[in-house]
């Protein structure tokens, strides 16, 4: 019930508690209003965030002809490491070395490589990336780099390389600890220096802290 100036009785409202669905693309279109070069805004590497610009581009794709494709990972903090490798995929050869992590215990020692053909072998790509791309965002960013699958523009990239795992502890608490580090295929650390240097503006978004009860395997991200 609240109660509101101007209103004689307290108005009653009936809330349902449901899940917030968070979209990992939240727009895709042209660069101009004639198809030819797309545009898919990434900003997280949430739960099906490979498989949501796959749809987007595909969606590109049958809305006119794709000569191109612009991927902004401006202000992506990370998120799960399988869909920056998922996210890759789709467009470098079968077979092709992603990122690697090394930590202390061998567990930690892991080679990521792309396990399928590539969706888009042959479509120009651009990747757009700034200071606050993170993690998952510089997995991607330095694939396409080293493997000279596309240009990397922007400016040099945050430089959190970690792969991060949340554990469950009791009362509805959870602890985010830091098993390993990546490398791109050239065996870099983490941050990426584009190919090419240019003022990247994009709007600035508030950094979000995740907790959880789930065992996920995270790039470093916040």
């Amino acid at each position: 019930m609240i109660e509101r100036e101007g209103e004689p009785e307290a108005l009653r409202f009936l809330l349902t508690r449901t899940e917030v669905q968070r979209r990992n693309v939240p727009y895709s279109g042209f660069v101009d209003a004639a198809p030819g070069i797309g545009y898919v805004k990434l900003d997280r590497f949430g739960r099906n965030a490979g498989s949501e610009v796959e749809a987007a581009i595909d969606q590109l794709a049958e809305n006119g002809p794709l000569d191109g494709l612009v991927l902004d990972l401006r202000d992506n903090p990370g998120g799960l490491l399988k869909e920056a490798v998922k996210l890759t995929q789709l467009f470098v050869p079968d077979g092709s070395t992603i990122v690697s992590t090394r930590g202390r215990l061998p567990t930690a020692q892991h080679i990521y490589r792309s396990s399928k053909a590539p969706t888009y072998p042959d479509l120009p790509l651009v990747v757009l990336v700034n200071e606050y791309s993170a993690s998952a965002s510089e997995i991607v960013a330095g694939a396409v780099q080293d493997l000279d699958r596309g240009v990397v523009l922007g400016t040099t990239t945050f430089g959190k390389g970690l792969v991060q795992v949340v554990k469950p502890l009791p009362y509805n608490t959870s602890i985010k600890i830091t098993t390993a580090k990546y490398y791109t295929p050239s065996g870099a650390g983490a941050a990426s220096s584009p190919s090419t240097t240019a003022s990247t503006t994009a709007p600035r978004r508030r950094s979000r802290t995740r907790c959880g009860n789930r065992s996920r395997p995270r790039a470093g991200g916040s």
